[in-house]
């Protein structure tokens, strides 16, 4: 043993200070270097390789216990994530669409081999079946998986064969719901199954006029059922295929001494038109009627909405107007109920609505969540608070713009019937459409559904089948500078209750019609 200041030495072994080297290691506190190795309390450092535990680091993989981390990329047993997809097995998801085998299912579509499952319609080979409704189709879906493929091409730009969409890398193709709705329509289209497109159940309707003012203060909207009618409205129904029944126009009786209630005008007289209103939709309704109420004034939904429910229990309903409504007796600026209705409806305003005269009557008979409003744009701040506090489904024009009313309607009727399929009360006010389009009206708004969105509606929820009973209210002959505004917005009005059984923009024929021979 050798001693020199602070260095000792021992055969092979040097120490100095806190360091000890032994041939080629050397020992400084917790540290230990052999070679290119260096050891540090529990980590290791090999080149470009840290091992600490159970975690390996090499560049820019990390590995710990059976995961690997590479750059973007993470490793588990049989799972991938890379970015947005995912890798498990046979399984392949990325964002909202999940691939597996010959399977490839996006939001509500499902496809697989031959099968097609949209919502509430199932394609397989000759058959359609939509709802309770099954229909011949043309012994192959050529037309319909052409459209598939050919809506959105793989990376090389060429489209596919009907051939190839059966194929993994076909299904693979398939990324939107909106290519399943192109290829729908061009399949329904098609000159072969259009022999099969109008056989369904006639419409029967049973029209109700309901001319009532006393919602709200401005004269004129009684003539609207009458105005109605004079633009043709049964003879169009009928020569579209429907059977009507014009029940003609209730009669209402007038209440002396009607007095505001607190700010609730003429609660009276309103209160007694519904009443009676309610008991005639409700006989409607047991004739086996889808009832159009023609108002009047929008209270009248009131009534209309009760006498449905009593002659259908859990309604849903499509509530179309520029205005919410929803203002309960208390919270009204203005105190006209034509913007109440709702909270004499609604299960969870039950609480909030004080006793009024001739309104006992009245019981709470919609769910919040069986609500959708469509079109608003003037909504008072007590409004805005209930449809938020409630958690009531609203497209506002915001929405109806941003998504398009395609978007707007696919994501009502999937909110109403995800879980049950209940009737579906539709409830227009026809100053929902914008006031260029419908002037004669007692509120107009502007920035409104253009003639185009408004009809859509009723033709969206005429193809659910589930359409149930319509209220048409807010027309104003009187409202009209002009008889151009008159019978435009009379026209309109007549469009969207002929929308709700059945006329197609595309053009409709009578299901017996057959071509004269020379």
């Amino acid at each position: 043993m050798v001693f020199y200041k602070n260095m000792v030495v021992y055969q092979n072994i040097v120490v100095y200070q806190n360091i000890v080297v032994y041939q080629n290691i050397v020992v400084y506190q917790n540290m230990v270097v052999y070679q290119n190795i260096v050891v540090y309390q529990n980590m290791g450092v090999y080149q470009n390789i840290v091992v600490y535990q159970n975690i390996v680091v090499y560049q820019n993989m990390v590995v710990y216990q059976n995961i690997v981390v590479y750059q973007n990329m993470v490793v588990y047993q049989n799972m991938v994530v890379y970015q947005n997809i995912v890798v498990y097995q046979n399984m392949v998801v990325y964002q909202n669409i999940v691939v597996y085998q010959n399977v490839v299912v996006y939001q509500n579509m499902g496809v697989y081999q031959n099968i097609v499952v949209y919502q509430n319609v199932v394609v397989y080979q000759n058959i359609v079946v939509y709802q309770d409704m099954v229909r011949t189709a043309p012994t192959r879906l050529t037309p319909l998986v052409l459209g598939l493929c050919r809506h959105r091409a793989p990376p090389c730009g060429s489209g596919l064969t009907p051939e190839t969409c059966n194929t993994r890398a076909g299904m693979e193709t398939l990324r939107g719901a909106r290519g399943l709705r192109s290829a729908w329509t061009i399949y329904t289209r098609s000159p072969r199954h259009q022999h099969h497109h109008h056989h369904h159940r006639p419409h029967s309707v049973g029209i109700i006029g309901a001319p009532f003012s006393k919602g709200q203060p401005r004269g004129g909207v009684e003539r609207g059922p009458d105005a109605i009618r004079a633009a043709g409205l049964v003879e169009k129904l009928q020569a579209q295929g429907c059977s009507v029944k014009d029940y003609g126009n209730l009669t209402f009786d007038d209440v002396a001494g009607d007095e505001p209630v607190g700010r609730v005008k003429t609660p009276r007289a309103v209160g007694s038109a519904n009443e009676r209103l309610a008991e005639a939709v409700h006989a409607a309704k047991k004739d086996g009627h889808t009832t159009v109420m023609l108002g009047g004034d929008h209270s009248l939904a009131i009534g209309s909405i009760h006498g449905h429910a009593a002659a259908q229990k859990d309604l849903s309903i499509v509530w179309v107007d520029a205005h919410a409504d929803i203002n309960t007796p208390l919270t009204s600026p203005t105190g006209n109920i034509h913007g109440q209705p709702m909270s004499y409806l609604i299960h969870e305003l039950q609480s909030k609505v004080p006793v009024l005269p001739n309104f006992s009557w009245i019981k709470p008979c919609v769910s919040a969540k069986d609500l959708v409003y469509i079109g608003l744009r003037d909504v008072d701040p007590e409004e805005h608070y209930i449809l938020k506090f409630l958690g009531i489904k609203v497209f506002s024009m915001s929405e109806v713009d941003q998504l398009g009313i395609a978007r707007v309607m696919e994501e009502t009727c999937d909110y109403l019937t995800t879980k049950v399929k209940k009737p579906i009360h539709l409830s227009y006010d026809i100053d929902a459409i914008d006031p260029s389009v419908t002037p004669a009206t007692g509120t107009p708004v502007v920035g409104g559904l253009t003639y185009r969105e408004g009809i859509y509606i009723t033709e969206h929820l005429c193809q659910t089948g589930l359409l149930s009973a319509v209220d048409l209210v807010e027309v104003n002959p009187q409202r009209g500078r002009t008889e151009d505004e008159v019978q435009s917005t009379v026209r309109t009005a007549v469009d969207v209750v002929l929308g709700c059984f059945g006329r197609l923009r595309e053009g409709n024929h009578p299901p017996d019609y057959r071509m004269p021979e020379p």
